[in-house]
């Protein structure tokens, strides 16, 4: 099966690729400089995301290493064990929200609608899927992964960022038959704003 035909729910012609062309050609000018750099075997990494390799990215690896073959510091082994999927994998959403806790550092917040549990990886590496709606997510028990399948494929993983109090004013409340998201900062603005029409008036 060929991947770049792989579509998942709401995907059209105009889709061909999981990834986004422009920004992962950005990525791999800024990444293929780290040792921790790897392509190969259908894969490439910089060992905080993996992803499964894609026609338009052959460019850019030609034009960072002169060739489609550069040695690659990781085997087929490696790279397929950290692809597949746990036994018992646990569904995270995509809550919208994004943390930003420094002027160089933005996080995409998920959540496990079961326990409300947080769970961050860094914005650039959620910026390199073209179409993320189309995708499902998953970690597993310690949250230390979470997998992108697109269709029952998985395309990509990431490394989670650890995060220790940060969170704390982002609230992911559990109910009968899913979970509400809230921020409390939000929140709290809302029912300033509220107030304040409240007493003055809402012109």
């Amino acid at each position: 099966m060929k991947r770049d035909l792989i579509y998942a729910e709401g995907w059209n012609e105009s889709m061909r690729f999981v990834f986004n062309k422009t920004k992962v050609k950005s990525w791999i000018k800024k990444a293929h400089k780290r040792p921790s750099f790897g392509y190969g075997h259908g894969f490439i990494t910089d060992s905080r995301v993996m992803l499964i390799d894609e026609p338009h990215m052959h460019p850019t690896i030609l034009e960072v290493y002169g060739t489609l073959t550069p040695d690659c510091r990781y085997s087929p082994e490696q790279f397929q064990k950290m692809m597949s999927l746990p036994d018992e994998p646990i569904a995270v959403i995509d809550s919208q929200l994004e943390f930003v806790p420094d002027p160089k550092s933005r996080l995409r917040i998920f959540y496990d609608p079961k326990t409300g549990k947080e769970l961050t990886i860094d914005g650039i590496y959620f910026d390199l899927l073209d179409n993320p709606e189309a995708h499902k997510f998953y970690t597993n028990d310690p949250m230390d992964k979470m997998w992108i399948m697109c269709g029952d494929e998985v395309v990509g993983v990431v490394a989670p960022v650890r995060l220790q109090n940060e969170l704390c004013h982002v609230n992911f409340e559990v109910y009968e038959g899913g979970v509400r998201e809230y921020c409390n900062v939000q929140k709290r603005a809302d029912k300033a704003l509220a107030k304040a029409k409240e007493v003055l008036g809402d012109e």
